[in-house]
């Protein structure tokens, strides 16, 4: 019997991990249906409605890059910050996303800003070299391709 069990054990766990087929997306490692307008350039912050001053850190602006993983990242102006997104026709959710913990002497007012903003998101348009996030209210970021 002792034999046996972490035999069982280590099946029971092999099982476990490799799941069922009918619950594994067929690629997982492809993006997510309509991400082809939000993928592939650097979206470089223009503006964020009712923040002034955009400049964050070293007047560096914020930026956010989408990959075809389904993640995405950038700089929110101190930090670097990332975390998953999802689209479906014109919706996008972000987040949660996980951000460094840097403080930095200038920057730190648009990242809170910027991640708030980045939070509330729900829809986008894009329009040629412009990309606009909006919530329930209307545009909270329009950025520029680089």
């Amino acid at each position: 019997m002792r034999i046996r069990l972490p035999l069982f054990v280590i099946l029971l766990a092999a099982c476990a991990q490799g799941g069922g087929s009918d619950t594994t997306p067929p690629d997982a490692d492809a993006a997510p249906a309509g991400t082809a307008a939000l993928v592939g350039p650097l979206w470089v912050l223009q503006s964020l409605p009712g923040t002034p001053n955009i400049a964050g850190n070293g007047g560096r602006r914020p930026d956010l890059r989408f990959s075809p993983d389904g993640n995405a990242g950038g700089f929110s102006g101190c930090n670097s910050m990332g975390g998953p997104f999802a689209v479906s026709g014109d919706s996008l959710r972000l987040g949660p996303l996980a951000m460094t913990m840097m403080a930095c002497t200038d920057g730190m007012e648009v990242e809170r800003a910027y991640a708030s903003a980045l939070e509330r998101v729900i829809r986008f348009e894009r329009r040629d070299s412009t990309l606009d996030l909006f919530d329930a209210a209307g545009l909270v970021a329009r950025f520029r391709a680089q």
